[in-house]
């Protein structure tokens, strides 16, 4: 099985490069306050993080791409949900190839990375711009884009494309396909629609930052859904920001729980309970 745009044999695995990697990742995050939920990032942001992680983390998401793509990878249609994935991918490789030259290598349109062994094409005919980004930073990517609404042509941001791999328990949209029970099973009918609905509302895509936390976090409802819909409205289309986001930790949780922070008295311990997922949210 094989990705478009993917090719596993441009170049070596390097792993004697790969012990140069930085190892300090359970130590340099202070850990998230509660009352921080969303911050325009600094131009100076070490937004997509190489580290002794990458590798594996890479690893994972690549087969979950070979294997699941339509469940990590999704968008709603139109120019300019394609527009601004490709800009997102574009911000990607200038990212990784000014910051970490010594992992990364552009010939022509394909980015070269000796700690993965991937030679990925960013060109127009190349790798899907989502799996690109996917491929090439181990942070999630969601795409906040506006819609107007109302008679006053309000914006409203909606998700309308990301690749969401890291372990989590919501989902880009509903795959739910069990059949439905006889409706004479009362008991059966019922487990069904409620496992229906959850799947449903798990599903986050075309969804507001209200619609998409209503129901699920009570202190962001409370305290910060209205002024961060009026936040993003008030920002307009263009600036980047980023999100930090406590989650689960799963099976494969020795390979993501690398954010939280060794602050042990105030932060669980990320290679049991939890770690930090970093998403970049492009607007």
């Amino acid at each position: 099985m094989t990705i478009h745009g993917v090719y596993q044999d441009r170049i070596a695995q390097d792993l004697e490069l790969a012990k140069t990697l930085r190892t300090d990742h359970m130590s340099r995050f202070s850990v998230v306050p509660k009352t921080v939920m969303i911050n325009q990032w600094p131009d100076d942001l070490e937004w997509v993080i190489v580290d002794t992680t990458y590798p594996a983390q890479i690893g994972r998401r690549l087969e979950l791409l070979l294997a699941r793509r339509d469940m990590v990878i999704d968008r709603l249609p139109g120019p300019d949900v394609r527009a601004a994935e490709s800009e997102l991918r574009d911000m990607v490789v200038d990212f990784v190839l000014h910051t970490y030259p010594q992992y990364f290598q552009r010939d022509a349109n394909l980015i070269l990375s000796p700690l993965t062994g991937l030679a990925i094409d960013v060109g127009p005919g190349g790798a899907d711009p989502l799996v690109a980004t996917a491929l090439l930073a181990s942070e999630d990517m969601l795409l906040l884009l506006p819609q107007t609404c109302g008679a006053d042509d309000d914006a409203v941001y909606l998700l309308q494309a990301g690749a969401l791999l890291f372990p989590n328990d919501w989902s880009l949209r509903s795959h739910f396909n069990q059949p439905e029970p006889d409706m004479l099973d009362s008991a059966a009918l019922e487990r069904w629609q409620a496992a229906r609905l959850k799947s449903l509302k798990a599903a986050r895509m075309g969804k507001s930052p209200h619609q998409i936390h209503d129901g699920h976090v009570a202190h962001y409802m409370q305290h910060f859904a209205t002024r961060v819909d009026m936040f993003f409205c008030a920002n307009g289309t263009g600036p980047a920001y980023l999100a930090a986001q406590l989650g689960h930790a799963t099976d494969r949780g020795a390979v993501f729980a690398q954010r939280c922070a060794a602050r042990r008295t105030a932060c669980i311990d990320a290679a049991e309970l939890g770690a930090i997922r970093l998403s970049a949210l492009r607007t």
